[in-house]
């Protein structure tokens, strides 16, 4: 049983230690900061998703099984779904100055401490989710990460263009990234990609698959059960 409890408490926290990347913030006050920004992330969602259609559908904090993940698990910070897109967003924490390109598989924070290109770890996450939808759906999906202002982008140019299924943002600008990416397509594509059936249908298979904590203690139960078996 402790065992279990340790496990379980581990793979929850999973998203909190992966965040715990700027030496300088204190270290009893990261848990503490981690909760409470992410409660205002998802509200800085909804405040600027309201902004929208009302056919855009929200979901904040999944997780979904993942089997290429060390923990078996993926965490989504949010999804927005709309008629011209799949809108999966990483939320970052960061401070200080951040440089990176979307070939480095490390982006440098002030020039020297190093963090995992968020874009590559959003492409896990969009691997994880697509197991959740047919293949057609796949490739309707765009890769947003979104920085808080408390740092500096000094990233490519090409990954702040919001014509492209790959961009990065900052966190006040959600809301506009994704209403010029959809009057982009609007203008490519005389039909929407999604209809409103498939938009309730893609949410509601997402929910389906987010993992609660009574579902991951079952699931870890069984797999150590398979262990010492």
């Amino acid at each position: 049983m402790f065992k279990l409890t340790n496990l379980l408490k581990r793979l929850w926290e999973h998203r909190i230690e992966e965040k715990k990347v700027i030496p300088y913030i204190k270290k009893e006050h990261t848990e503490k900061m981690a909760g409470s920004q992410e409660e205002i992330d998802e509200f800085k969602i909804d405040i600027q998703m309201s902004r929208g259609s009302k056919n855009y559908k929200v979901l904040h904090d999944l997780l979904i099984e993942n089997p290429e993940s060390s923990t078996g698990y993926s965490h989504i910070d949010h999804v927005v779904i709309t008629p011209y897109g799949i809108f999966v967003i990483e939320t970052r924490y960061e401070q200080g100055i951040i440089y990176g390109s979307r070939e480095c598989k490390f982006w440098l924070i002030n020039g020297n401490v190093k963090m995992v290109n968020p874009l590559f770890q959003n492409d896990g996450i969009i691997n994880a989710l697509k197991n959740c939808m047919e293949h057609k759906y796949g490739e309707k999906i765009v890769s947003l990460v979104s920085f808080s202002k408390q740092c500096t982008l000094k990233v490519d140019m090409n990954l702040r263009n919001v014509k492209a299924d790959e961009c990065v943002m900052y966190d006040v600008n959600v809301n506009e990234s994704i209403q010029r990416k959809i009057s982009y397509e609007q203008m490519l594509h005389k039909a929407p990609k999604l209809t409103e059936y498939e938009i309730a249908y893609l949410y509601h298979r997402f929910k389906e698959a987010n993992i609660t904590k009574t579902v991951m203690n079952e699931q870890i139960h069984e797999r150590l059960k398979h262990k010492t078996s």
